[in-house]
């Protein structure tokens, strides 16, 4: 291993940060009601959301269930849309970007 990238390497880490990491990438979502169920295995995980994210007609869930499963987007290349939710936190702590690419029928990223 070089030295340039030991050294990088040792100042990332005293710095606090990694080197290049995978990220996981998921395709967006469509207009129209997603199940719990399906809403989940399609975001679960996912950090970048190539495309739009519909949020629209969530419904409260119970027992162990949440959606919390939606902290881990950090950002959306398209443009967000939350209608018609019955819950009340909808929890995208980690979402810092929207990019806006493509913007919702009415030219707004975030609706």
């Amino acid at each position: 291993m070089s030295r340039l990238l030991v050294a990088t390497s040792v100042l990332f880490g005293l710095l606090g940060l990694h080197s290049v990491e995978a990220r996981r990438d998921c395709s967006g979502t469509t207009e129209g009601k997603l199940s719990y169920g399906d809403l989940r295995n399609a975001l679960q995980g996912c950090e970048v959301v190539i495309g739009n994210l519909n949020l629209g007609q969530l419904d409260t869930v119970s027992g162990n269930d949440s959606y919390d499963f939606l902290n881990s987007i950090r950002e959306v290349t398209g443009y967000v849309s939350i209608t018609s939710s019955q819950v009340v936190t909808i929890p995208l702590r980690s979402l810092v970007v929207i990019r806006g690419e493509a913007l919702n029928p009415q030219g707004y990223s975030l609706f």
